[in-house]
């Protein structure tokens, strides 16, 4: 098996759930339950309190002592069902958690001990001396099979080098305390035979697997400089390869790059950057840049002057000339730094000759890179896609594909009332042709190049269908597609939006997932509110798990229809004051009736902290989950080139009200600043998942969102796990809970409990938050009341 499908393999293998639990009566009313006694009156409100707070262990103690007192009501009886049915689910996933944990660190420890193991010489005798003698007429096909067995040899060698780390990382992702493990003494010795290798992928100038083994000991040692340091020069290099290596697009990519764009950046930054910009850090950043380029060997095909050493030391040399004059200067600004590029020009005409149009761009990416993540160029050849992404339309034939390298394309969904579904396109599907044009030859980008173009033509697809083993050829009419963001619970032809979103059809529970912010959403959203308030919703679960963001008008026209007319939704904070300024809701609630609970995770980010944060800011909504992501900074798209392209500028941060927060100021920031403690929005009820819980919570997705075909019954399975047919499964300790996405079964048991008692949220402030409650891996810890 290569080096990187272990890896890959390794890694988080993400699938999805269902929760099924047990019905429950409707919605008592508000006196409900009516106990006699005032003792337990008390006790009821008390349980009920630390259910809505998701201290579950200790509403159970409550709870038996209500039953006791009166034994006969149904709602204590319920309540206590849920709350017995979340402790066996903790436990069950606390000892799943535990053998995941033990099954990696014993893999880990096996690997390392194989890893130790002189490599043996396979021995020559002297039968097999005369063999290869004797074939020496057939030299091709000899070197050939000699080649195939030493790429081989070397891919196993590495796997076993390779190993033991990513092991060691699955481990401390199932680990109870992340600390206790990275203290664990065979540790340190699998982090240096990982250094080792990446020396070698260095030298060998393997940069792709260099960076993926940086990138695992940072996830096991954050915030540690010299492995930050080490991912983001082997990001480069690898970056170089890709861009500019034999099936790159790179003429096309950066046409119309001209190097008048790099004052125009210049200015921008010095004006609207919402930290106050370093230029001499930025302008040392791009001449880097370009001496890293200047010595990428591997990319002599692409550039043939890079094999001439003479030019590569004369250009170098100079550049690094710059990088001396750089940090000499007292004083360095935006007119310091166009000089300076100017002066780069030059060098390139006299030296390497390289296209203006690649000094260009590998200069904008090193001046740009010690900003922020999120600050990039948009050249003209990638302004259509990124309208395509932003706005959620595309002129396409409306397929979701997938690829594995050197196969046919896959038809992972159709999309609703597209010309795909229309012709019968269903999940599972092959594309082995676009216009004649054979899929296993390109890369999934250019088969969507290919796919998609202008509205009104025509693309012939070649569809195989690989259970009945017969191909059709499918001209389609390329047309407008939107790409909707609202899902539920699972697809219903007969409901006005296509969906049925009752998770809890008998409490009425409506269960709705947003998937991203974009033009439609929060009229999709509004129109699956309007469904539901027809069909009698008592309560309303919002999924934000996994929502990257979007456009920050959806997100504030989603709060609009949960809040009060005049309540703070988000403010901006930047260094050019025109950038500070207040949102508020522009309209009285229209929905807001509804208890409402969010559900978030460390991939919720942007306008999805937002929607999270302003609501659980007033107290609107109670949070489930774990801690967004902190993307919290705000990018102005500036036209540039004419404006022919875009400079996407970080200008400001996003701030959140939280009415919790000590002092007049209740405005929070959200964003992840290096180093951080706390950023984002943390759930009032937290619950932590280990990978392979991830795994379920995508499955079930892909379960509720995949589209069949027309005249298709069963979805195939590769589908929904997003597995290659041929790639075995790994044996890890079974699942004892298989259907369950715990953070899910969490809301909806608080959701029930609301409804039932008739309770306020009963939230944590934020500074409390940070605490594992409700049925997360490990033991529950107590939340303050309200």
């Amino acid at each position: 098996m290569h080096k990187m499908t272990v890896f890959r393999r390794l890694a988080y293998s993400w699938t999805a759930a269902v929760v099924c639990l047990s019905a429950i009566p409707a919605m008592a009313a508000p006196d409900r339950p009516e106990l006699l006694s005032a003792n337990a009156r008390e006790l009821w409100r008390k349980g009920s309190d630390q259910v809505l707070a998701g201290d579950f262990t200790k509403a159970i103690t409550t709870l038996e002592q209500v039953h006791k007192i009166e034994p006969g009501d149904e709602n204590v009886k319920s309540a206590l069902n849920w709350m017995h049915s979340a402790r066996s689910l903790a436990k069950s996933r606390e000892d799943y958690r535990r053998q995941m944990y033990e099954y990696h660190v014993n893999k880990a420890l096996e690997a390392l001990k194989k890893a130790r193991e002189p490599a043996v010489m396979p021995e020559v005798s002297e039968k097999d001396s005369g063999k290869k003698d004797a074939s020496a007429g057939d030299e091709e096909s000899s070197d050939e099979d000699e080649d195939s067995e030493d790429e081989d040899s070397e891919d196993e060698e590495a796997n076993a080098r390779w190993l033991p780390l990513f092991y060691a990382q699955s481990a401390m992702t199932n680990a109870a305390d992340e600390d206790a493990f990275r203290a664990e003494p065979w540790l340190s010795e699998i982090v240096g035979l990982a250094k080792e290798e990446i020396g070698q992928l260095k030298a060998d100038g393997e940069w792709r697997d260099a960076l993926s083994l940086y990138l695992v000991l940072q996830e096991i040692y954050p915030n540690v400089k010299k492995y930050e340091d080490g991912a983001d020069y082997c990001r480069q290099r690898a970056h170089l390869d890709f861009i500019y290596g034999k099936k790159s697009t790179w003429r096309a990519d950066l046409a119309d790059v001209m190097p008048d764009a790099v004052l125009e950046i210049l200015k921008r930054v010095e004006a609207d950057y919402v930290d106050e910009p370093d230029f001499r850090e930025l302008c040392r950043s791009g001449l880097e840049h370009l001496v890293i380029l200047a010595r990428t060997e591997s990319l002599v095909e692409t550039f043939p002057a890079l094999g001439e050493k003479d030019l590569v030391a004369r250009f170098t040399r100079r550049i690094e000339g710059f990088i001396k004059k750089v940090d000499r200067r007292r004083k360095f600004a935006t007119r310091q730094v166009w000089s300076i590029f100017n002066d780069v020009l030059d060098v390139n005409r006299d030296t390497l000759r390289l296209p203006e149009n690649v000094i260009v761009d590998e200069f904008v990416a090193g001046l740009l890179h010690p900003l922020d993540d999120f600050t990039s160029v948009i050249w003209p050849a990638e302004v259509s896609e990124f309208n395509k992404q932003t706005r959620g339309k595309f002129v396409g034939v409306g397929i979701q594909i997938t690829q594995q390298p050197g196969s046919p394309v896959r038809v992972e969904s159709p999309l609703p009332d597209s010309p795909a579904y229309h012709a019968g396109i269903k999940p599972g599907d092959l594309i082995t042709e676009v216009d004649g044009k054979d899929t296993r030859e390109m890369t999934i980008t250019e088969a969507v190049r290919s796919i998609t173009g202008e509205p009104g033509t025509t693309v012939v697809l070649t569809i195989k269908d690989p259970t009945a083993n017969t191909s059709r050829e499918v001209p389609l009419k390329r047309s407008q597609i939107e790409i909707r963001t609202v899902n539920g619970h699972m697809r219903d032809k007969t409901l006005p939006t296509g969906w049925d979103y009752f998770i809890d059809p008998k409490q009425k529970i409506a269960y709705v997932r947003v998937s991203g912010f974009m033009d439609k959403t929060v009229e999709d959203l509004e129109a699956a509110l309007v469904q539901l308030k027809d069909q009698d919703c008592q309560g309303l679960i919002l999924d934000l798990r996994f929502n990257p963001g979007g456009l920050l008008t959806s997100a504030r026209d989603m709060c609009e229809l949960f809040l009060e007319e005049g309540a703070p939704i988000v403010r901006t904070k930047g260094r050019n004051h025109q950038q500070n300024m207040t949102s508020t809701s522009r309209s009285g609630r229209r929905h807001g009736d509804l208890p409402l609970i969010v559900m978030v995770n460390e991939y919720s980010a942007s306008a999805s902290e937002i929607v999270a944060g302003a609501l659980a800011g007033l107290q609107e909504a109670c949070v489930v989950g774990t801690r967004t992501f902190g993307k919290g900074s705000v990018q102005i798209l500036i036209p540039i080139v004419g404006n022919q392209a875009y400079l996407k500028l970080t200008t400001a941060y996003y701030y959140e009200w939280d009415e919790d927060l000590p002092g007049e100021d209740k405005w929070y920031l959200l964003h992840k600043k290096p180093g951080a403690e706390t950023w984002g929005v943390e759930p009032h009820i937290k619950v932590d998942v280990i990978p392979r819980e991830i795994s379920k919570i995508l499955r079930l997705r892909r379960e509720r969102d995949v589209l069949k075909g027309r005249d298709q019954e069963d979805i195939p399975e590769e589908i929904l796990s997003r597995k290659p047919s041929s790639e075995p499964a790994e044996k890890l300790p079974e699942d004892p809970n298989p259907d369950v996405d715990p953070q899910l079964a969490v809301a909806l048991d608080v959701m029930r409990m609301k409804l039932t008692s008739n309770r306020p949220w009963a939230l944590a402030p934020r500074l409390e938050r940070a605490v594992r409650v409700a049925d997360g891996p490990s033991a529950i810890t107590a939340t303050k009341e309200r």
